[in-house]
C-alpha cells in the first residue's frame, strides 16, 4: 500500500495529472485492512479523485464508504448479462441479480456515480434476454451505460461456446487464434446484426428518457425503429454526454488522439509548401 501511495504522491508532483484511474478490479477491495488504510492515505497525501473497478461479488456497505472517503468519483461494475446461463456458461461469471441490484443500491447510498459494463452479441444471448437487461438498467438506474459487443479472443473457452452457437468452423477458429481479419475495437463486435444493434442505439439513449417513456418502448417493442448506429457514434451518447469532462479520462483521451492526428497532418499539408 505504502509504494502504492508513494508512487502517486511522485506523479502528482512531478505532472499535472487531475484525475487518477485504477484498472484493476480486485486491488482496492481484496483485502479491507489494507483499504481502509489506503482510504486515508490515499485522502491526505494524494488528494486527486479517482476512478475505479469494482467486482459486484465483492461490494459491502463499508467498502463503499471507504471509496467515497478517499475521494472516489465513479466506479465501473460489470454486468455483462443477467442470465444465469450465459454468466455461467459463456462468461464465466457467478454474479446473481439480487448481488448486482445490492451491490449497485450500496454504491448509491454512498454517492457514488455508477458505470455498468455490459456485452451484446454473445452465444445464447437471444433479443429477449437484452431486452430484460435493458429493463434491468431502467429500474436500476446509474451514471452511464456502455454495451460492448461480444469480441472473440484467441486461447479462450468462450470459442467453444461460439463453435455450437455461430456454427464456427475449424477453419474460422484459426483464424481466430491466428488474429485474421480482426476488427477495430469501435466497430462494435463479431457478431452485431441489425436487431442487436438497434438494442445498443437503445442503450445509448435509455438514461436520457424517463422510466415510464422506457417501459412504453419496450412494451410496444419500439426499439425496432431505432436507427442501427456505429458503436462509435452511440459512444457519444453512452459516454462522452453522460460523465462530467473534468472526470472523462475517455474523452480526454480520445480528443488528445484527434489532435495530434489532426496536427501530423496538417504537417504533412503545409511542410511542403514551406520548403
Amino acid at each position: 500500500m505504502k509504494n502504492v501511495i508513494s508512487e502517486l504522491s511522485i506523479i502528482k508532483g512531478k505532472s499535472k495529472a487531475r484525475v487518477v484511474r485504477f484498472h484493476d478490479d480486485d486491488m482496492l477491495f481484496h483485502d479491507l485492512s489494507w483499504m481502509e488504510e489506503f482510504a486515508y492515505q490515499y485522502a491526505d497525501r494524494v488528494g486527486l479523485p479517482f476512478a475505479c473497478f469494482v467486482h459486484p461479488n465483492t461490494v459491502t456497505e463499508r467498502k463503499a464508504e471507504l471509496l467515497k472517503a478517499a475521494g472516489c468519483h465513479d466506479v465501473e461494475i460489470g454486468i455483462q448479462s443477467i442470465r444465469e446461463r450465459t454468466n455461467i456458461e459463456v462468461f464465466n461469471r457467478r454474479v446473481s441479480i439480487g448481488q448486482l441490484e445490492q451491490s449497485i443500491r450500496m454504491l448509491k447510498q454512498y454517492g457514488l456515480n455508477i458505470i455498468t459494463d455490459n456485452i451484446v452479441g454473445a452465444p445464447y444471448q437471444e433479443i429477449d434476454e437484452i431486452v430484460d437487461l435493458i429493463k434491468f438498467h431502467n429500474e436500476n438506474r446509474v451514471m452511464k451505460i456502455y454495451c460492448f459487443g461480444f469480441r472473440h479472443y484467441p486461447k479462450t473457452k468462450i470459442i467453444e461456446s461460439s463453435r455450437d452457437f455461430f456454427k464456427l468452423s475449424d477453419k474460422d477458429v484459426q483464424s481466430l487464434e491466428e488474429g485474421v481479419n480482426v476488427k477495430a475495437f469501435v466497430s462494435g463486435g463479431d457478431n452485431l446484426t441489425r436487431n442487436l444493434r438497434q438494442l445498443q442505439t437503445f442503450f445509448a439513449l435509455l438514461l436520457y428518457f424517463p422510466k415510464s417513456l422506457n417501459n412504453f418502448i419496450i412494451k410496444r417493442k419500439l426499439f425496432r425503429l431505432f436507427p442501427s448506429l456505429p458503436y462509435f457514434i452511440t459512444i457519444i451518447f453512452s459516454n462522452w454526454l453522460r460523465i462530467p469532462y473534468r472526470y472523462n479520462w475517455s474523452l480526454h483521451i480520445s480528443l488528445v488522439r484527434y489532435r495530434k492526428f489532426i496536427a501530423k497532418r496538417l504537417k504533412g499539408i503545409f511542410l511542403p509548401l514551406r520548403i
